[in-house]
């Protein structure tokens, strides 16, 4: 089980993968945060609230992760990550079986994590 993918650079993911291919030969379970769409809006906001600002996005980072355009965002560790661009990443390697938002059974947008299972193409 993974749980600190979007932690990788993102330079480094598809070599990431590439290795975790490698030495995978059942299923890989992975989650990572939500980090677009709407549920990032409010992350945001209660982000500002708390004055945690490891991560602080600018209005116009809000904006373009509310618009799923995270590659407009300059990455760093969560901020500008993108569990879509993860999954097409993934998929050139792994079959992917589920993906599903958690709490289980929550739709994805309002999802604060998102599962991912894959399965070895070998």
């Amino acid at each position: 089980m993974m749980e600190t993918i979007e932690h990788v650079a993102p330079d480094e993911v598809d070599k990431y993968i590439a290795s975790l291919a490698s030495i995978t030969s059942g299923h890989l379970i992975i989650t990572v945060p939500n980090e677009i769409g709407i549920f990032s809006v409010c992350k945001s906001l209660a982000k500002k609230c708390m004055k945690d600002s490891k991560d602080d996005l600018s209005m116009k980072d809000v904006f373009n992760a509310m618009r799923k355009r995270s590659y407009r965002i300059n990455r760093r560790e969560h901020k500008g990550f993108n569990h879509e661009v993860l999954i097409g990443q993934l998929s050139a390697y792994f079959e992917i079986i589920s993906v599903e938002g958690m709490p289980r059974g929550m739709p994805l947008p309002m999802s604060f994590t998102i599962g991912i299972i894959a399965r070895s193409k070998k």
